[in-house]
């Protein structure tokens, strides 16, 4: 009986433990984000790099700045001109990266660039770009901002919650019954 009894207060500790550690070491890992893969493009005829940019419902955006950088290196930056189309004349081959201004933030795009004759049969010929407001049917869990108590929702937390306190209930009632039988040991019997 003695080791029911220290069993039970080493269960009531851990639950009691486990409800004071931080709750961002219960929280399910958040994913990473993957890598961005390159985008194969042909240069036109002449070497240029063209394309445009488009809002949700494809339609131009005008005057947006489009910049072309090798590393870390601006190469050229241009606008979309009214009809959303920019241009780059005489790009040489590479890996590059495009960086397209959408109000305070750019939307960057890594890109190989390759000649037309040497371009890989699923080359784009021309780049699109979309604005940032387009509407994905990708889903987010639920909640979005990181949950209730970093990271759990609130289904999770209250169950969480509510077994913790029957553990420690059913611990407390256990002790007690571990108490009676304890007494009924020492009666003697007729």
């Amino acid at each position: 009986m003695k080791f029911s009894r220290k069993l039970t207060h080493a269960v009531v500790a851990i639950a009691c433990i486990g409800m004071v550690v931080p709750q961002a070491i219960l929280a399910a890992p958040q994913a990473v984000a993957p890598a961005v893969k390159a985008r194969d493009v042909s240069l036109n005829a002449a070497g240029g790099l063209s394309g445009v940019v488009l809002t949700s419902q494809a339609k131009p955006i005008a005057g947006t700045p489009v910049t072309l950088l090798k590393g870390k290196d601006i190469v050229a930056t241009v606008f979309a001109d009214k009809e959303g189309k920019f241009a780059f004349d005489r790009v040489k081959s590479g890996s590059y990266v495009i960086a397209v201004r959408e109000g305070a933030d750019n939307k960057v795009t890594p890109i190989r660039v390759w000649k037309a004759e040497a371009a890989p049969a699923n080359a784009a010929r021309n780049l699109a770009f979309v604005s940032q407001n387009a509407v994905r049917g990708q889903d987010e869990y639920y909640p979005p901002q990181n949950g209730v108590l970093g990271g759990l929702d609130i289904i999770t937390l209250w169950t969480l919650t509510a077994s913790t306190g029957a553990l420690v209930l059913s611990a407390i009632n256990l002790s007690e019954i571990n108490d009676v039988n304890d007494k009924l040991d020492t009666i003697v019997s007729p």
